[in-house]
């Protein structure tokens, strides 16, 4: 018994040992992405479409939502995509609840700081908050959705597309 105890210490510490020993350095170096210099000519070979770029990979989603989170004028419409994509993938017993709360937090145009009144027409936002209060169904905040992709394919997207989040994206 004793023995094996023994036994079980000493392989424990040799693992320890030789991970420490530069195994750890040798897979950072692996890991390691390529200097932005190094991946600018990849972006003659790419398609930059909005919608594969930025809602159709993970990657290039997060990084343009981050890039969109440092404006307080483009956070508020991500966030609203985010409460809309939650709001659709939720259970039908919580929608009524959900679309309150997404109508109450971002839809109320009386704020004289939103965003929406100048990216979604007034018609849209009164028909979500209608079908909202009605009956809460999938699509409640799509038209409202789509219009904010129209508007973040234009000036944000090419803005982004000259951003250090883009030539992160393509250290990828």
């Amino acid at each position: 018994m004793e023995l094996e105890n023994i036994v079980a210490n000493t392989v424990y510490l040799k693992a320890r040992e030789s991970r420490a020993k530069g195994k750890s350095k040798k897979w950072r170096h692996m890991l390691q992405f390529p200097h932005i210099s190094q991946c600018l000519y990849l972006k003659e070979g790419l398609d930059l479409d909005f919608h594969q770029l930025c809602e159709i990979e993970p990657i290039g989603k997060k990084l343009f939502q981050e890039y969109c989170l440092i404006n307080s004028k483009l956070k508020q419409l991500i966030e609203f995509l985010q409460a809309s994509e939650e709001y659709e993938s939720s259970i039908d017993s919580e929608r009524p609840e959900k679309a309150k709360l997404v109508v109450a937090q971002y839809l109320m145009i009386e704020d004289k700081e939103s965003l929406f009144k100048d990216v979604v027409s007034f018609e849209t936002i009164e028909d979500a908050r209608r079908m909202s209060v009605t009956g809460p169904t999938h699509s409640v905040f799509s038209q409202c959705a789509k219009e904010i992709r129209n508007y973040l394919k234009g000036q944000p997207f090419d803005k982004y597309l000259k951003s250090h989040f883009f030539k992160r994206y393509l250290q990828q």
